[in-house]
């Protein structure tokens, strides 16, 4: 049997280790992010493979396994993978998934012809506010579209050379002049008058405005009037092109108030000052920048997702305003110490701030809507205080300081869990489990690469499909007998373990999508007894079986 030796090099914040780590590959499903190493990241891209796992296969020999974390949702995953017992991560180093935020779209048309502007993910052609109903047209290509109003019946003919429709009611040709405008005919326009300008190159028949609601900033904030001016060239380049603003005419407010996603992703940015007049922003993109002061984008409270990833920033304290944020990456930023900022976002459902210098989960706990968290290459030491998160399922802590998993027991969601490689001066410091016996929606657990002699607090974990334990200090494994869920059990590296029996009494391991990994235990190939249990998994049961007895 050929096995292959890996070296992995795992850095963030500071963290240097070097361990042979034992090749697989798994896909552990769905945004999340970010186990095996802390490499860069591509951005905004789709799912990225994940290293180390997976439905595979005969791992080679190699040792402790680094980095494995848990995933988010959506994104590219970059520093996902599985690291030798890591969990499958989707987290993106800041690629945004640019989703519709508002409006429903029910049995319509999309029109499209204009120049310019981008449909769906990554442009901002959402409609923010209003329902369109059936038979209706919605936004055209070419910018955002109509916020806060229902178009009853109504078609919207463009045509146009881009520009942006009008916001509220009032349907508007795309393109803003009579540039095949076409005409709007037999609708009720419901929502108000359109801020944003009336068609010029259609006209509205058969209805009347009536009813709708916006939530959109109508009047210029403080310093927006007259032309806008950025402190960034780099910045104020990538909203003008956005914006359709010749470099000849000044912008202003009217022109940039109805951008709802901005992408500005490794565009050399170093200062924000002027972002604030981008009163409409929902997703801002600032991901591989070199941006420190976030303060200009507290006043962004519209914001639902924001990725800052990649940059300098060492505080976020400003942006405790950010009372509508849904998903926040700032992973990357090494100066970052703190994360207190996020107790004030009560929205906030995807958080991520991986390979930064965070010493303490302050700001997290009772957190009432987080769902995916990771913090992994950190220098956390304790999550004693983490209290009740009734809606987290996916939390990474590996290549941290903890000594103990206290604090983890009120989870009652958590389905992936990595604590991986918990090191401090270079030495495992994690060896009491027995806080995550109530974790009984657990389904992937990642504990590689620690200071572990006992797993007794699994036993109870009935719903454990996926679990990495290899390179620690076991003596048994007796915690496994009753987990007939379990498909994949990498115990490798645990020279105590000398009776696989427990792997025989279960009757779920079983078949040949089923892995187990018991190289370079403490298994006496001598033994009757061990030759036999192998037999059973290999031969009878068609389990694939890594073993230094050379049974296959």
């Amino acid at each position: 049997m050929n096995r292959t030796f890996w070296l992995c090099v795992v850095g963030g914040c500071g963290i240097l280790v070097s361990c042979a780590v034992p090749s697989m590959d798994i896909s552990l499903g769905e945004r999340p992010s970010s186990a095996g190493s802390s490499g860069a990241t591509p951005q905004g891209g789709t799912a990225a493979s994940t290293a180390n796992g997976g439905s595979t296969i005969h791992k080679t020999s190699g040792g402790a396994s680094t980095n494995g974390g848990a995933g988010n949702v959506a994104g590219s995953k970059a520093l996902g993978g599985v690291s030798g017992g890591g969990v499958a991560s989707t987290i993106p180093t800041g690629g945004m998934a640019g989703t519709a935020s508002g409006g429903t779209s029910s049995v319509s048309t999309v029109a499209n012809g204009g120049n310019g502007g981008r449909l769906g993910t990554g442009g901002a052609t959402t409609s923010s506010g209003g329902t369109t109903a059936a038979g209706g047209t919605t936004a055209t290509q070419g910018g955002t579209t109509a916020a806060g109003g229902v178009s009853s019946g109504s078609t919207t003919t463009n045509g146009g050379t881009g520009g942006r429709l009008g916001t509220g009611g009032t349907t508007a040709a795309l393109g803003g002049s009579t540039s095949a405008g076409g005409t709007t005919t037999g609708g009720t326009a419901t929502g108000g008058t359109a801020t944003g300008g009336t068609a010029t190159g259609g006209t509205a028949t058969g209805g009347t405005a009536t009813g709708g609601t916006s939530t959109s900033v109508t009047t210029p904030p403080s310093g927006c009037t007259g032309s806008i001016k950025f402190t960034d060239s780099a910045l104020a380049t990538v909203v003008r092109n956005l914006a359709q603003v010749p470099t000849s005419t000044a912008m202003t407010w009217n022109d940039i108030k109805d951008i709802a996603t901005l992408n500005a992703s490794g565009s050399n940015i170093h200062t924000l000052g002027g972002i604030e007049c981008l009163t409409g922003l929902k997703v801002l993109d600032l991901t591989s920048n070199s941006v420190g002061d976030v303060a200009p984008i507290a006043s962004l409270t519209q914001l639902q997702e924001l990725y800052l990833s990649g940059n300098v920033v060492a505080s976020i304290a400003p942006l405790t305003t950010l009372k509508s944020l849904r998903k926040f990456y700032v992973h990357h930023n090494s100066g970052l110490d703190s994360i207190s900022a996020i107790g004030s976002m009560k929205s906030l459902v995807d958080f991520a701030a991986n390979a930064c210098s965070i010493a303490s989960i302050t700001g997290m706990e009772n957190h009432p809507s987080l769902v995916t968290v990771t913090l992994n290459s950190n220098s956390i030491s304790t999550v004693a205080a983490l209290g009740r998160l009734p809606n987290l399922t996916s939390l990474d802590l590996a290549t941290n300081s903890l000594v103990s998993a206290a604090g983890l027991s009120d989870l009652p969601q958590l389905q992936t869990l990595a604590l991986t490689y918990q090191r401090l001066a270079g030495s495992p410091t994690l060896s009491d489990i027995s806080a995550i016996s109530t974790l009984t929606s657990l389904q992937t657990l990642s504990i590689t690469s620690n200071n572990i002699a006992d797993i007794g607090a699994l036993a109870g974990l009935t719903k454990l499909v996926t679990l990495y334990a290899n390179s620690n200090f076991l003596t048994g494994i007796s915690a496994l007998s009753n987990l007939t869920s379990l498909a994949y059990v990498d115990v490798s590296y645990n020279r105590g373990i000398t009776d696989i029996e427990p792997l025989v009494a279960n009757s779920g391991i079983s078949g040949a999508v089923d892995y187990v990994d018991l190289f370079s235990t403490g298994l006496n190939c001598s033994s009757s007894s061990v030759t036999s249990a192998l037999t059973t998994l290999v031969k009878t049961r068609s389990v694939l079986v890594d073993n230094d007895c050379g049974i296959y």
